[in-house]
Protein backbone atom coordinates (compact mmCIF):
# COMPACT_ATOMS: atom_id res chain seq x y z
CA UNK A 1 0.00 0.00 0.00
CA UNK A 2 1.03 3.40 -0.69
CA UNK A 3 3.05 5.11 2.25
CA UNK A 4 1.75 8.62 1.99
CA UNK A 5 -1.90 7.39 1.94
CA UNK A 6 -1.10 5.31 5.54
CA UNK A 7 0.76 8.01 6.75
CA UNK A 8 -2.12 10.44 6.08
CA UNK A 9 -4.34 8.15 7.42
CA UNK A 10 -2.45 7.90 10.92
CA UNK A 11 -1.92 11.85 10.85
CA UNK A 12 -5.68 12.10 10.61
CA UNK A 13 -5.88 9.53 13.52
CA UNK A 14 -3.61 11.48 15.51
CA UNK A 15 -5.75 14.65 15.05
CA UNK A 16 -9.28 12.92 15.66
CA UNK A 17 -7.54 10.73 18.69
CA UNK A 18 -5.45 13.11 20.26
CA UNK A 19 -1.91 10.59 20.13
CA UNK A 20 -0.32 8.33 18.31
CA UNK A 21 -0.68 5.24 20.90
CA UNK A 22 -4.86 6.01 20.75
CA UNK A 23 -4.87 5.83 17.37
CA UNK A 24 -2.71 2.40 17.09
CA UNK A 25 -4.84 1.05 19.68
CA UNK A 26 -8.03 2.10 17.61
CA UNK A 27 -6.63 0.67 14.47
CA UNK A 28 -6.08 -2.95 16.39
CA UNK A 29 -9.86 -3.05 17.83
CA UNK A 30 -12.66 -4.64 16.04
CA UNK A 31 -15.03 -1.69 14.47
CA UNK A 32 -18.84 -3.18 14.27
CA UNK A 33 -19.44 -0.82 10.93
CA UNK A 34 -16.49 -2.18 9.58
CA UNK A 35 -17.94 -5.96 9.73
CA UNK A 36 -15.82 -6.91 13.06
CA UNK A 37 -12.79 -6.12 11.38
CA UNK A 38 -9.93 -3.89 12.44
CA UNK A 39 -8.85 -1.36 10.73
CA UNK A 40 -5.39 -2.06 10.22
CA UNK A 41 -6.58 -5.34 8.39
CA UNK A 42 -9.15 -3.39 5.91
CA UNK A 43 -5.66 -1.31 4.47
CA UNK A 44 -4.59 -3.16 1.34
CA UNK A 45 -7.51 -2.33 -0.78
CA UNK A 46 -9.03 1.60 -1.63
CA UNK A 47 -12.27 -0.21 -0.57
CA UNK A 48 -11.10 -0.61 2.85
CA UNK A 49 -8.98 2.42 3.20
CA UNK A 50 -12.20 4.65 2.03
CA UNK A 51 -14.21 2.62 4.78
CA UNK A 52 -11.63 3.27 7.31
CA UNK A 53 -11.27 7.20 6.14
CA UNK A 54 -15.54 7.70 6.27
CA UNK A 55 -15.13 6.30 9.67
CA UNK A 56 -12.08 8.51 10.80
CA UNK A 57 -14.43 11.94 9.22
CA UNK A 58 -17.31 10.58 11.12
CA UNK A 59 -15.74 10.55 14.37
CA UNK A 60 -14.32 13.53 14.05
CA UNK A 61 -17.74 14.95 13.33
CA UNK A 62 -18.76 13.68 16.09
CA UNK A 63 -21.33 11.38 14.51
CA UNK A 64 -20.15 8.14 15.88
CA UNK A 65 -17.53 7.02 18.94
Amino acid sequence: MNNDVISFLREKGINIFGSLDSYIKWTETPILSLGGKRPKDMLEDYGGIKSIMDILKDIERGSIL
